[in-house]
């Protein structure tokens, strides 16, 4: 990512152009450390886009017929298919705080090669060094 358009991802607080951390400052679009931490992740979208998205993702892993911790390392499995590394980063961290093992973790990237092959092995080595982090 080039300096310029990384500093155009920073919100306008930490010396960017993005749209003063509109997606981050207001209660009503409250949204998960990910998004917090890397505000850039939703600077591409509308507030009213990044608002819809934010209330999809904690509808989506709120626990319901399945629990939190199932549905984030699904999560893990959805990030080792999309060779997403930041999705990878961020589900694992939720999944461990949800209650995920390690084991528990290693079995859903069995699953991941089963279905992606070699590509989600090395993607599944981001998994784990993500659970130590």
């Amino acid at each position: 990512m080039s300096p310029t358009s990384y500093q155009a991802a920073l919100p306008r607080s930490q010396g960017g152009n993005y749209r003063d951390d509109c997606c981050v400052r207001q209660p009503e679009r409250a949204i998960a450390s990910i998004f917090r931490a890397h505000p850039s992740i939703l600077a591409c979208m509308t507030p009213e886009t990044a608002a819809a998205f934010t209330k999809l993702h904690h509808a989506s892993l709120a626990a319901n017929a399945l629990d939190t911790k199932t549905k984030e390392l699904i999560a893990v499995a959805c990030g080792v298919s999309r060779l997403c590394e930041n999705c990878i980063i961020h589900h694992v961290k939720a999944a461990k705080t949800a209650g995920a093992t390690l084991q528990e973790l290693h079995e859903t990237l069995d699953v991941c090669t089963l279905m992606n092959g070699g590509p989600a092995t090395v993607y599944g080595k981001k998994a784990i060094e993500a659970y130590g982090a």
